[in-house]
């Protein structure tokens, strides 16, 4: 590193010190000077000669903007939590009202709690990291250990087979012996007899001949008499002796046996759960409240109403059509406990069609109030438009909408007050393409969260702060169709009736697949609902234990339903909205309009369920 006074003087030479207020590096003759002088006599020197990574020296000058890179980050606005430039201050945070320059809000940061609990959290990491890395090279070592053993057992298992089959080789070469001895021996026996037979035989026929050529005929006739009884015994012999002898001896494999033989055994493999050594109460800010999940039982639920949504409320004040198409496409609840249904609408007006984007708000009894359209076009264009998702953000009077106009998408801001817009960003110029298939918005605090996805592999999690500015952008690890943002940076996310928790970065923390899940949501408490086949069932991530909170059914049995949204409010006692798709198996389709345009048959159904008595 340079010294940055010779620097300026055009002068090569290597810093020996490093000044931390004014944020420059000394050499060994300016250190002397710096030293020398009144004004800089007294700031905060650092010697550079030991032996410490230049990236700390880096760490203690002011950073640039990563927006503005000639502007030093040095105001800070409390109210978004964030460093910024003076740039980024008038263009984004003007409005604020807890802002101030850095240097008054660092003011006594070395003497306060905040510094010393992440001195505190950051050694408490270090240690517990420490604990787990020697806890895995145990472990690593322990299954190293057993491995060889389980190979040593292996190895023994294949002796004693191959012993055994020696064993069964060995009998069976014995009675292969066994069988050649008997043979060759009764084999000779045999041969001994007939070759007997033979030399009577030719006898017999020498003496034949003798006599018949030197014998009277009496002496003849008795002599033939005699040889045929012998004849007769003769051949009675021969028929007991087969033609040809002959002995085949055939090995038949025990195929059956070596095919009942599955394996050499089997491994049981039991992965033991070590209880996490990092306590994470001990890492993030106590919540002083004693949570209603501490001191007593899961809550029960009653149906407190239900009502179908009325296309009409979905109309302009006097406006009056011909007919009209309802497709609602999603609902949030505001912390002040109003509803907010967001939907697309199909009229025909004066034979002329419309399509108009709406968003409608609702008291906590689903009374009607009031209703902002935010797009508008002269004609039907189902395929071209999409309310992706509606959000409400806490803390603050803004509710934040993505939605597609033909082949735009777009993040509108709108007061919960006035119903009207705030502000808006085009997200085409954050690279969000025609490629993107799954889009999903969330919120939490003053952070805004959109989930997008071109392909299984191809997911990303952008966070925009209130103002709409882009904070960060993340590869995400996971697949959801809905998530929930929570306050320690986790998401709560569904995908195909599996509920997952997720840490920030999308890597998987913990899932659970029970079935017939559709929807969930977490209540102030911490408490998560779960939409079933059956019900809704209530449990809390503390408690090992599920409870079925309202049994009564959700859906029609006649009919197909979807749940496009499923949220709690009201903070002082729970409340759950449902907001259900209603379509008849039969009778799918209407007429819509005067010609042949023909749109699904389908209604929205809303139930509203409260925290009951036990």
């Amino acid at each position: 590193m340079h010294c940055n006074p010779c620097s300026r003087r055009d002068v090569e030479s290597k810093s020996t010190s490093w000044c931390s207020d004014c944020e420059e590096g000394l050499c060994s003759k300016c250190l002397e000077d710096h030293q020398a002088i009144k004004l800089t006599g007294s700031h905060h020197v650092v010697d550079m000669t030991e032996q410490i990574s230049p990236e700390y020296y880096e760490m203690l000058s002011t950073s640039n903007c990563k927006w503005h890179h000639d502007l030093q980050q040095d105001v800070v606005c409390k109210d978004h939590d964030v460093i910024c430039c003076r740039q980024c201050f008038q263009t984004s945070h003007k409005s604020c009202k807890n802002v101030c320059h850095l240097n008054r809000a660092a003011k006594g940061i070395k003497q306060s709690d905040w510094l010393k609990k992440l001195g505190h959290d950051l050694k408490e990491i270090a240690k517990v990291s420490h604990k787990i890395i020697e806890e895995r090279r145990v472990s690593k070592e322990e299954l190293k250990n057993q491995i060889k053993k389980i190979k040593k057992a292996v190895s023994n298992i294949k002796f004693k087979f191959i012993q055994h089959i020696d064993d069964l080789e060995k009998d069976l070469l014995s009675e292969l012996a066994t069988v050649d001895k008997d043979g060759e021996e009764e084999s000779e026996k045999e041969k001994q007899e007939l070759m007997n037979m033979e030399k009577e035989v030719q006898a017999d026929h020498t003496a034949l001949e003798f006599v018949t050529a030197n014998g009277s005929e009496s002496q003849i006739y008795s002599f033939v008499q005699n040889q045929s009884e012998k004849l007769k015994e003769r051949v009675k012999k021969l028929q007991k002796i087969p033609p040809n002898s002959k002995v085949n001896i055939e090995l038949h494999e025990a195929s059956h046996e070596i095919e009942g033989i599955k394996s050499l055994g089997y491994l049981s493999v039991n992965y033991e759960k070590v209880t996490n050594p990092l306590s994470v109460e001990s890492l993030i800010d106590n919540d002083e409240s004693l949570s209603r999940t501490e001191s007593k039982d899961f809550p029960n639920l009653t149906l407190e109403k239900e009502k179908w949504i009325d296309p009409k409320d979905f109309l302009a004040e006097n406006e009056r059509v011909d007919d009209m198409d309802l497709n609602v496409q999603c609902a949030t609840v505001t912390d002040d406990n109003y509803i907010l249904v967001a939907g697309i609408l199909g009229l025909v007006i004066n034979g002329k069609y419309k399509t108009v984007l709406q968003l409608v708000k609702y008291d906590e009894h689903m009374k009607y109030l009031q209703q902002y359209r935010f797009f508008s076009l002269d004609r039907i264009m189902y395929d071209d438009a999409k309310i992706y998702g509606i959000s409400s953000i806490q803390n603050s009077d803004r509710v934040v909408i993505v939605y597609q106009k033909i082949l735009n998408r777009e993040m509108l801001f709108a007061s919960k007050a006035t119903m009207k817009k705030t502000g808006s960003i085009n997200l085409d110029n954050y690279g969000y393409t025609s490629y993107i298939n799954k889009v999903i918005l969330g919120s939490h605090n003053k952070r805004i969260f959109l989930y997008t996805q071109e392909n299984a592999e191809k997911i990303c999690l952008t966070v925009f702060d209130v103002l709409g500015c882009c904070v960060q952008e993340l590869d995400f690890g996971l697949q959801f169709d809905s998530f929930i943002a929570q306050p320690n940076n986790t998401f709560w996310g569904l995908f195909n009736s599996t509920l997952y928790v997720s840490k920030e970065d999308g890597t998987e923390s913990m899932s659970y697949s029970p079935y017939g899940l559709s929807a969930v949501t977490i209540d102030h408490h911490g408490n998560l609902f779960m939409v079933m086949e059956d019900g809704i069932q209530v449990m809390h991530p503390k408690k090992k234990c599920v409870h079925l909170a309202f049994t009564e059914p959700l859906v029609y049995k006649d009919d197909k339903s979807e749940v496009i949204g499923f949220h709690s409010f009201n903070k002082s006692q729970t409340k759950l909205l449902l907001v259900t798709i209603i379509s008849p198996k039969d009778h799918k389709f209407r007429n819509f309009g005067k010609g042949n345009e023909r749109v699904p048959n389908k209604a929205f159904h809303v139930k509203l369920i409260s925290e009951g008595d036990k």
